[in-house]
């Protein structure tokens, strides 16, 4: 897995990049179907928020959108 991180005790496991066969391997061996437990358990690289602001200045990437109104307010060019 590839996880975004603010620092350690704060990741970003819902913007991460996840070896399809590595998942499938840890459905089949845990019961547990915590995100948490599955990032703690799998060979993961954590890259720091800052690499990401490299790329993505104001850190549009983890915009989050929950309503209607959230997609148009990111799909509103700015003046």
């Amino acid at each position: 897995a590839v996880i975004p991180s603010w620092n350690p005790e704060m990741l970003e496991p819902l913007h991460a990049v996840y070896r399809r066969t590595a998942l499938i391997g840890y459905l089949e061996n845990h019961a547990s179907l915590s995100l948490r437990s599955m990032v703690r358990d799998l060979d993961t690289l954590y890259v720091p928020i800052e690499e990401i602001r490299a790329i993505d200045r104001e850190l549009l990437t983890f915009t989050n959108i929950n309503k209607i109104e959230d997609l148009e307010r990111i799909n509103t060019p700015k003046k």
